[in-house]
């Protein structure tokens, strides 16, 4: 059975030029989207007609910038500790394209097939969202079967079977939500509030892949199945401002989805 999946690479830092570079060709990709008449390779353009819903546009929202799997490439970087790989983006207005600095939150193995991409814009920057593809076995018989469990004072606890062994994950959640709640609260605002912008986001979203990569590792070492607690709704109540607050920031369902895709 062939299956993919999509590896996250944060774009670390490029030098200016290249970061401008990529700034134009994505807006430019942003004004193709909305009709405008702009000067694209041809190879963007299709794949951007291939994965764009055309019928479910929204307005004042970016859509990612669609990469055709032969037009770009990924490759391991070599002395150095800042970044773990290097990817070579195509770009308009710069002949061959552009190499920049890429670490994904996993290994890029030999044996993935590399897939058409995308490159999406964070408030911190760019992301290659690497879609890989291999051959699979599919597990029909498990020795056991591990259950995990999301909370707001552990984000995750799982205890597998048949040893009742018990792991807690993600314990510092709250204390990172609430260190950036508390610096932004009591900034006035400016430059001095947007530095600490998204900074809890990125934290959370790094705990949660490696919070998922351990649970999946376990389970794919002790062959158990995987079984996720049930917390449709858990968003929609009201408990409360400063509960409610917590909720609404509870990273349950970024958690599940990275759990999903790294079993698959």
């Amino acid at each position: 059975m062939r299956v993919r999946k999509a590896i996250v690479c944060r774009i670390v830092e490029p030098n200016k030029g290249k970061l401008d570079a990529l700034k134009r060709e994505y807006d430019k990709v942003q004004q193709y989207i909305n009709g405008e008449d702009v000067d694209l390779y041809s190879a963007t353009v299709q794949a951007m007609d291939k994965y764009m819903d055309w019928g479910r546009l929204k307005e004042d929202k970016e859509y990612p910038w669609c990469l055709r799997n032969d037009t770009f490439w990924v490759e391991k970087a070599e002395n150095t500790a800042e970044f773990d790989y290097w990817a070579k983006i195509p770009v308009k207005d710069v002949w061959g394209g552009i190499k920049v600095p890429v670490k994904p939150h996993e290994e890029i193995k030999e044996e993935y097939d590399v897939r058409d991409s995308e490159i999406v814009r964070k408030n911190y920057g760019f992301e290659l969202h690497l879609s890989v593809s291999k051959e699979v076995e599919p597990v029909e018989n498990y020795d056991g079967a591990i259950g995990v469990d999301m909370g707001l004072d552990k984000l995750a606890v799982s205890v597998s079977l048949p040893d009742r062994r018990t792991r807690c994950y993600g314990v510092d959640v709250g204390y990172v939500q609430a260190k950036y709640y508390f610096l932004r609260r009591n900034c006035s605002g400016g430059y001095v509030r947007r530095k600490w912008d998204n900074k809890d986001s990125n934290k959370l979203e790094d705990i949660c892949h490696q919070i998922s990569r351990k649970i999946v590792d376990a389970a794919k070492e002790e062959n158990l199945l995987i079984v996720l607690g049930e917390l449709d709704d858990i968003q929609g109540q009201d408990k409360g401002r400063e509960m409610n607050r917590k909720l609404h920031n509870f990273p349950h369902w970024k958690l599940r989805n990275y759990i999903r895709y790294k079993a698959k």
